[in-house]
């Protein structure tokens, strides 16, 4: 069951939320989102991801799966991901995948979720889930202690 969130009774302001990947610079990092398929949970989607082209394109750093997901209005869903280190050769790496998975991929530019090669949602019309990680690959996702924003609403799943 979903109720309104109540910001008094969580004793939190909007500055307690956690930050969406994408809306603020991280020096030597970039966060893209890209669009999951299935009912897999986000392990399993970033691994299949990860699976697909295992080149080693990158010379230095990583890539890391976020804790958010991102759902535009009548669209899929897009799960966070952060690069770190060498930024073209990650991005390169999940661009080829995603391009052989026929997904796509999109980042925030200036308040509005941009699918690359679609188009772009405002932000605040879009569903925002922050989720803690998931070490397992069971078949359904898992969330705990999630937090929603809905159309700029914050809601508690």
């Amino acid at each position: 069951m979903t109720d309104t969130f109540d910001f008094n009774k969580f004793k939190a302001n909007l500055s307690d939320l956690p930050s969406i990947p994408g809306t603020k610079a991280v020096v030597g990092s970039e966060f893209w989102y890209f669009e999951t398929v299935g009912d897999a949970n986000n392990v399993a989607q970033f691994q299949s991801l990860l699976d697909y082209d295992t080149s080693l394109r990158a010379k230095t750093g990583g890539i890391s799966l976020m804790n958010c997901e991102i759902t535009p209005p009548k669209q899929g869903r897009y799960l966070s991901i952060a690069f770190r280190g060498d930024l073209h050769g990650w991005r390169s790496r999940v661009e080829e995948s995603l391009d052989g998975l026929n997904l796509r991929m999109a980042k925030i530019e200036n308040d509005q979720f941009v699918v690359l090669a679609h188009k772009s949602f405002p932000l605040k019309d879009c569903e925002i889930r922050f989720f803690k990680p998931e070490r397992s690959t069971s078949a359904k996702p898992k969330y705990r202690e999630d937090i929603i924003v809905n159309r700029g609403v914050v809601i508690k799943a």
